[in-house]
């Protein structure tokens, strides 16, 4: 059911797309290996969701009178391990990039990087 409130409608995921988010952020590098855990960050799978309906929502603007299906994330749209991997990356200068004006982006670059 649709909530207007939402700015997306409603969409779904398909099984193999989560499978590969989850097999994705249970991995973590320590040193020059790649372990594999049972858990997963939780601030990783958000950063990964808010992606997905940024990306969503942009397909429904497209979309929007033209089709009643519910539009499915598949793992191609996530641009596979890689496309995940810049997503986490991108983060913190997609962030910064997006404060305005820009003598925020470097007040808060400084409050990063130099701490409190």
């Amino acid at each position: 059911m649709d909530n207007e409130q939402l700015a997306t409608k409603q969409f779904s995921y398909n099984a193999d797309t989560i499978d590969a988010i989850v097999k994705f952020l249970q991995k973590r590098k320590e040193g020059d290996r790649t372990i594999t855990s049972g858990e997963i960050e939780p601030f990783q799978l958000q950063l990964l969701c808010q992606h997905i309906e940024k990306m969503i929502y942009e397909k429904q603007k497209q979309v929007v009178g033209k089709t009643k299906e519910q539009i499915r994330v598949r793992k191609e749209d996530l641009g596979g391990e890689p496309g995940m991997q810049k997503v986490l990356q991108n983060f913190y200068e997609d962030e910064i990039k997006s404060l305005t004006p820009p003598p925020a982006r470097k007040a808060a670059r400084k409050l990063c990087e130099a701490g409190l």
